[in-house]
């Protein structure tokens, strides 16, 4: 009775996986997410691995292929990315990150038809990520949590994101 009637499909996405088929999956009690996917999954290791945590590899195109999985197995839904980010004190990187993930989303609503309405940077300030604490910097405001008053102070990324938002356009050389 519920399928088909959400209003939209929104998802967080940072890095990506390669699935390999498990002829046996391991039973366990209680059961676990691996025993119900039935697949190992694996980063490769020439994968971009420059950032921490060290499970997060930077793999833009696997946002074109999850784009287009959602759109083929949900019935073609409008869609929401309500996370994606870089966590490093690099920013140039954080920049590099933000424009090539955007331009397979655009590659997916432009190539392939996707239906993508909405994009959120993770994350605006620099936050306090589960169990790493203030360690992890995803922001575009660098806080500094060392001064009572938390200052906020724009990196570049921020300038960069807002030229983004506001002209639409991932390059310098945008035309009108």
């Amino acid at each position: 009775m519920l399928k088909g009637t959400a209003d939209f499909f929104a998802f967080n996405t940072y890095s990506g996986n390669m699935v390999a088929h498990m002829d046996d999956p391991p039973v366990s009690n209680p059961p676990s997410k691996w025993q119900d996917m039935g697949v190992n999954d694996f980063q490769p290791p020439e994968w971009d691995n420059s950032t921490q945590p060290s499970w997060f590899k930077i793999v833009p195109w696997s946002m074109r292929g999850l784009l287009n999985w959602i759109k083929d197995h949900y019935e073609d839904p409008d869609i929401l990315i309500t996370e994606n980010g870089l966590c490093t004190d690099d920013d140039d990187k954080r920049i590099n990150y933000i424009r090539d993930y955007l331009s397979y989303v655009r590659d997916a609503m432009d190539e392939d038809g996707v239906k993508v309405f909405g994009y959120t940077v993770w994350s605006i300030i620099d936050n306090f990520e589960w169990q790493l604490g203030y360690t992890q910097k995803y922001g575009l405001y660098e806080v500094d949590f060392n001064d009572e008053n938390r200052p906020r102070t724009a990196r570049p990324s921020a300038e960069f994101y807002t030229k983004v938002c506001t002209t639409r356009c991932l390059t310098d050389n945008c035309v009108d």
